[in-house]
């Protein structure tokens, strides 16, 4: 019977230790969750916004000639710059500034890589211009795009394709280079 109660003393022992010792490691667990965990958060860096103010250019109401206006323009990235410029040229304030690119023509897509600007569009066939204003429109678009000093060619695409024209009365160069602009 002594052997017995040994035993029986000497497992409850045992058991005992084990219990408290996952009771403190429980603790331990339980603690540590509690705590507030502190892990390093990186700032995540925000593009600053620049202002500039850029020359745009509009046809005079009889579609005889470029004029210009200063327009400011807001971005963050280069590419927000030149979708801002293209912008700029659908839109005036002024009753004696025709934009020559209809809101309707649509920015599909704007790249830059190494000087060379690729603008692709979408025009519907009710944002096509007579042969004058074809060659105005495409020459405001190329004066106000080479301002950009970075900008050394440009590459005009329609729904992605390189047409020989823009609006089937002027030729359209693949890419348009600053010397070959009107």
């Amino acid at each position: 019977m002594n052997t017995k109660i040994t035993i029986a003393a000497l497992l409850l022992t045992i058991i005992m230790t084990a219990g408290c010792a996952d009771k403190s490691s429980a603790h331990t667990v339980a603690a540590a969750a509690a705590e507030p965990q502190q892990i390093a958060q990186t700032p995540v860096p925000t593009a600053e916004v620049k202002t500039r103010t850029i020359e745009v250019f509009y046809s005079d109401p009889q579609g005889e000639r470029l004029d210009k206006a200063g327009v400011d323009i807001s971005f963050s990235t280069a590419r927000e710059k030149y979708m801002a410029a293209f912008k700029a040229l659908q839109n005036s304030n002024n009753v004696n500034l025709i934009p020559l690119w209809s809101q309707e023509i649509k920015l599909k897509s704007v790249s830059f890589k190494d000087g060379a600007l690729t603008l692709d569009i979408r025009m519907p066939d009710t944002a096509r211009l007579g042969s004058g204003s074809e060659i105005l429109a495409l020459d405001a678009l190329t004066w106000t795009l080479f301002q950009f000093v970075e900008v050394k060619t440009i590459d005009l695409l329609v729904d992605g394709k390189q047409l020989e024209s823009l609006m089937g009365h002027a030729d359209l160069d693949h890419p348009i280079t600053r010397t070959r602009s009107r």
